[in-house]
């Protein structure tokens, strides 16, 4: 799965995704964009993920002993990292 945007398009900051503009009570989204409008709607929420929820997810996944969920977990990091913006260098 490839990250829901590119760095350039998390610099570019919370502009309205293409094909929409303005506000609107009922949105459609081109299925292509859905990935990115959900990465840039739970950004900074209270509600949204962190690296901080990623980076716990792998360190679980490697402490544990059960193996049969260890995929599930890993993959579940990859997903979720995939809405984050990319890491600050520095």
């Amino acid at each position: 799965m490839k990250n829901a945007l590119s760095p350039e398009e998390w610099r570019e900051g919370n502009q309205v995704p293409k094909g929409m503009s303005g506000y609107m009570e009922d949105v459609y989204v081109h299925y292509d964009d859905r990935h990115a409008l959900a990465a840039r709607c739970l950004f900074e929420q209270p509600f949204g993920f962190t690296r901080e929820d990623v980076d716990d997810l792998r360190q679980i996944s490697r402490q544990s002993e059960e193996s049969w969920w260890l995929d599930d977990l890993s993959s579940l990091a990859d997903r979720i990292e995939n809405l984050l913006p990319p890491e600050e260098e520095g």
